[in-house]
């Protein structure tokens, strides 16, 4: 919980304000098996990412509540790593089957960043942010998941 207002000071550098400290808090409280920070040796964070577990007609599967690469750390394959880190924590601690995203209809970038982490679009879910923007709703498959390398907690 210590990581907060440095991941909270990531985001804000990278992101329209989507998520507060409130949501931080509650989704690293709640599943602190799911935050995962890419962390420099002076323990400044260059990234992070934070999932969580949620349930669906009986069904458990695991969202991706969000990931923060800074600009200049982009590119070099830590926004892979993060989500490689993600996965193995779903699938190794909650067996999920399932991880799911959203991201905004306007974010180019991260959509085409999903599709290559395999990804498939289910959909527009519409006015999803508290902005009232409309959001993807990408789902990745996690049953043949191969552990892979990532960062740590």
């Amino acid at each position: 919980m210590s990581d907060v207002p440095k991941i909270l000071k990531c985001h804000q550098q990278n992101f329209e304000p989507y998520l507060c400290a409130i949501q931080i808090k509650c989704c690293m409280g709640e599943f602190p098996d799911l935050a995962f920070v890419l962390e420099s040796t002076a323990k400044e964070i260059h990234g992070y990412i934070l999932g969580e577990m949620r349930i669906k007609k009986k069904q458990e599967y695991g969202v991706l509540t969000s990931l923060a690469v800074n600009k200049q750390f982009r590119e070099k394959g830590y926004g892979t790593k993060l989500c490689n880190s993600l996965f193995n924590a779903l699938v190794q601690n909650y067996k999920a089957n399932m991880v799911t995203v959203y991201t905004s209809i306007t974010n180019e970038l991260a959509l085409q960043f999903y599709k290559n982490l395999n990804f498939e679009n289910e959909g527009i879910e519409s006015e999803y942010f508290s902005d009232m923007k409309d959001a993807y709703v990408l789902k990745r498959n996690l049953s043949n998941f191969v552990v892979t390398e990532g960062v740590g907690n």
